[in-house]
Formats: C-alpha cells, structure tokens, sequence
C-alpha cells in the first residue's frame, strides 16, 4: 500500500483491481471530514451519473512513478495507491522548496483533517487485512474491468484479434463467480478451520496476481511483466492497459498486437486455474 501526497480533497485511489470491492466496504465504513457523508458516497458523486444513480466505485489503474511499481510490474504483488488531494493548489509546490510544514498547514491541510481521514484508511485497510481469516479478494470485478478495456481496445482497433483474451474472460468470470458464491457460503465455516488450510487457502489468493505476469515481459522492456498494467511508453508515469496489445496497436504493428493479446490470454488462463484452485481449497474447508 503506497501514498505519495496528501492534501485536502476526495480520495483518490489506484490498484489490483482483485481488491477493488474491499477498499470500497473500507471507504463505506469511514467518512468525509467536511461533506459529513461516507468517503464512499463521496468518491462517487464525484463520476458521471449512472441511469439517475451515482456511479459505481472504481479503482483506477496503477501507472508509475513511485514505489509501487516493482512491486505489481515486476513481481506481481496485489497493491493500491492511495491519497486525498484535488483541492488546496499543490501544483508546482510537490517536491520544491516551499512543500513543507509551513506550506501544508497554511494551504494544503489546514486544520490536518485530511491527514486524520487518510490515517483511517491506511490503517483500517492494514487493520482489516492483518486480521481476516480469508485475505478479501473478489474477482468479478476484476473481470469486468478486463472485458472494458478489451471493448475499448476493439473500438479503437477493429483490426486487433482479441478473441482469445475474450474466451479466457469467460473462464476467469465463471471461476469468480463460482469463489464469490462459495465463499458467502463458507466464509464462516473457512474462519474456524486449521491454520494451515487457511494458510494454503491464503497463498492461492494472494498468488492470483503473481499468475497475470509472464517471465518474458512486454516487447522491448522485459521487467515489466504484469499483463494487465504498465506505464505507457510514452505517456510518462500514466497508465495503460493490456499493454502490449495497446501500444502495439497505437504503432500501427498490428502482429505484435495480436501476439501480446496470446500473452494476455495466457496468463488470464494462468489466472484463472489460480482463483479455481482457490475454490477448490475454499470447499474443502472443515
């Protein structure tokens, strides 16, 4: 879990999107210290409006720029980026010689009610982790996100062959579905059972992640290995997504592109065994 910055403004928050249900109950249970309502209802008033609705809570994609980045690209480790900020004018003044105390408690956190708020939900999310007997990952969420960014990159690029990523989110779906369910069912009866079944239980979730890496990496920068995520090439420390079918397609090298939509079918496979091998132990729980 990393923070660069923080200041006064909503909650602005990137990550592994297998966590994306989990950091949004934390966000339900805490509140704003100014609109008085949920950091949850304020994270989602700030999106477009969904048929009359506030849009739903969504983690953004990790790009680059801090430490993070070994961790997700290269390794494959579940994480999240996290701060408030929007308001409070920190532009120019990040990382110059007038970011300091001075600087902050005059114009960037007043009062430090943004610095208590973000203390809340570092150690909650620590707090709620640290202690749940099954790490909380859900990966519906996950899937659908995936499905999104394939649908934009066929907008994009009708030319790109993406059915195989397609086929692979039909199993990953199936396989969250069947975890999801099973683990409404068994969460309590999975709390009580031996150490070490939950400890193998826990290892095949938390390992999900590593499984959407490949040891060969995207084309032409072979430590980046997460499938999903990278910094672009070009776009500094922003993110893309699919990566290597993205970028492939932006430079018109349309082969290359659906080479890397094989690579991003592969390890949405490999994802895929992962979270069944995950239900698989979940059921077998006593």
């Amino acid at each position: 879990m990393n923070s660069d910055s923080n200041g006064r403004g909503s909650i602005n928050a990137q990550g592994s999107h297998a966590l994306e249900q989990f950091v949004s109950e934390v966000l339900r249970d805490l509140v704003d210290p100014v609109s008085g309502k949920t950091l949850l209802e304020s994270s989602r008033a700030r999106g477009p409006a969904v048929a009359g609705k506030p849009s739903p809570f969504r983690l953004g994609p990790l790009g680059a720029g801090s430490d993070y980045v070994a961790f997700i690209d290269h390794v494959g480790i579940s994480s999240l980026n996290l701060g408030f900020g929007g308001e409070g004018g920190a532009g120019g003044v990040y990382h110059s010689i007038y970011d300091d105390f001075n600087w902050f408690t005059n114009f960037g956190d007043k009062d430090l009610v943004y610095g208590k708020a973000f203390s809340q939900v570092t150690s909650t999310i620590l707090m709620r982790l640290a202690d749940a007997p099954v790490l909380p990952y859900q990966f519906l969420d996950l899937a659908k996100t995936v499905k999104g960014y394939v649908e934009d990159i066929q907008k994009d690029f009708p030319a790109a062959d993406v059915k195989e990523i397609s086929a692979q989110l039909v199993r990953v779906s199936a396989a969250a579905k069947a975890y999801d369910d099973d683990l409404g069912l068994l969460l309590k009866k999975a709390a009580s059972s031996s150490p070490e079944k939950l400890a193998k239980l826990n290892q095949a979730l938390y390992r999900t992640e590593r499984a959407l890496t490949l040891p060969q990496g995207l084309p032409g920068r072979d430590w980046y290995k997460h499938m999903l995520y990278a910094p672009g090439l070009y776009t500094g420390y922003g993110a893309k997504t699919l990566p290597g079918v993205r970028e492939a397609s932006e430079a018109g090298r349309m082969e290359e592109a659906n080479a890397q939509a094989k690579m991003v079918a592969k390890a949405l496979k490999n994802f895929a065994v992962q979270v069944e091998e995950a239900d698989r132990l979940l059921r077998s729980m006593d």
